[in-house]
């Protein structure tokens, strides 16, 4: 899910929705959401149990950069720091919440918020960010105002400047007690003193600066800095996590005594004995993921890597050697997709047709990459891999499993 204003390389190969899978794992009651890409199994323990979307990131100019240690190189030693929001849903529950981390590496939850409460933080956002960018006043001080002080306070401020603070001091803010914009109640967390926890966003704006930015804290604890341009980001990307949650559901509402349309996952296709099953991000040109990568990617800070073979072109002389052509996508939507080109050996050796082909393999490759609406599968290509690739965005899973060897489990 790429963020408001940016462009999302992947848009071309992603938005075709790919054959509803029928495997429903025992455990799940009602209907599984559209947005969902956990991946589910039988084997699911009791807190894995859930529905959570794709992560909306966003990355933090005012924060601190994330070090990776000093065994990274310097090139990748630092990662901007990204506030991460999904939807989460328990199968019981009648609707999702959204989950806020303050990073991508993060494995507690900052807060959790209900959909109203959401939509209620973007509407403030949006509000926080007017605040920010409005112009200052032009008119003098009223009497009494600090000596650093060159113009009247902006219409929201209610701070009381002192004129013996320090330089930093030296902001314009809000008054928390009075402003019903800087507040929103959290439900859904852990309640104190007979009231609930709650968020505050804060404006402050410093004499000498150009904009303002928003502070959002937990119960006056520490949290984030948002310009006002992030906000509005962040208000956008929010709006958009709460259409998606009232999307149709992929499956038919049933009643929990319903029975199971396949007992287990359909595997797509079983390489060196590891089974591989639909991609969970519901992604039609990826050739799925085994279990074991499914399960990885849950934990924070890891991603699904998403591939598909293109071609293999067959080398000259050698009936072993070949040149693989895949396309490839770390799962994150601010990078576009990348060409992986492996050799069997140290080398292969190509003849004119095998150049062509390779060619023409590289070429569909640049057109997904690109954006392009197209099939990314070579349709020219008579290969193994383009074939298997093309029926997995035409035809139903059911069909596809019969295709399957009997003996392949």
């Amino acid at each position: 899910m790429a963020l408001a204003g940016t462009d999302n390389p992947v848009a071309g190969l992603s938005q075709i929705p790919a054959p509803t899978p029928v495997f429903r794992p025992f455990w799940m009651v009602g209907t599984e959401p559209s947005w969902c890409v956990f991946g589910h199994f039988d084997d699911d323990k009791l807190d894995e149990r859930r529905h959570e979307s794709a992560a909306v990131q966003m990355r933090l100019s005012l924060a601190d950069a994330h070090d990776h240690g000093a065994k990274i190189p310097v090139e990748r030693r630092y990662e901007a720091a990204r506030l991460h929001v999904k939807l989460v849903q328990r199968p019981a529950e009648v609707e999702p919440a959204l989950r806020f981390f303050r990073d991508r590496w993060a494995e507690e939850t900052w807060f959790t918020c209900t959909v109203a409460e959401a939509s209620d933080l973007a509407n403030k956002l949006v509000s926080a960010a007017e605040r920010g960018e409005e112009p200052l006043p032009i008119a003098p001080p009223a009497a009494g105002s600090p000596f650093w002080s060159t113009a009247s306070c902006p219409s929201w401020c209610q701070a009381t400047h002192d004129v013996d603070g320090f330089y930093e001091d030296r902001v314009h803010m809000p008054d928390l007690c009075e402003d019903a914009m800087v507040r929103v109640d959290l439900h859904l967390e852990r309640a104190t003193a007979d009231r609930p926890e709650w968020l505050e966003l804060m404006v402050f704006r410093h004499y000498r600066e150009s904009i303002g930015t928003i502070d959002i804290t937990k119960s006056q604890m520490a949290g984030i800095t948002l310009t006002p341009a992030e906000a509005r980001t962040l208000a956008g990307e929010l709006r958009r996590l709460i259409h998606d949650s009232q999307a149709a559901p992929l499956l038919p509402k049933a009643p929990d005594t319903a029975v199971t349309p396949a007992h287990h996952p359909v595997p797509l296709r079983y390489e060196r004995g590891t089974a591989h099953y639909p991609c969970p991000h519901r992604i039609t040109w990826c050739d799925g993921h085994s279990k074991r990568e499914i399960l990885d990617a849950r934990t924070p800070g890891n991603m699904l890597l998403h591939s598909m073979v293109i071609d293999r072109v067959p080398g000259e002389g050698c009936s072993d050697s070949y040149v693989k052509v895949a396309l490839e996508h770390d799962d994150d939507p601010n990078h576009a997709p990348s060409v992986y080109l492996t050799t069997k050996g140290d080398g292969t050796d190509l003849n004119g047709r095998g150049v062509d082909r390779l060619i023409a393999a590289l070429r569909h490759a640049r057109a997904a990459i690109v954006g392009s609406n197209v099939d990314p599968t070579p349709a020219d290509l008579p290969t193994a891999a383009a074939t298997r690739t093309a029926s997995v965005a035409t035809v139903d899973w059911q069909r596809h499993a019969a295709q399957q060897s009997p003996n392949a489990a």
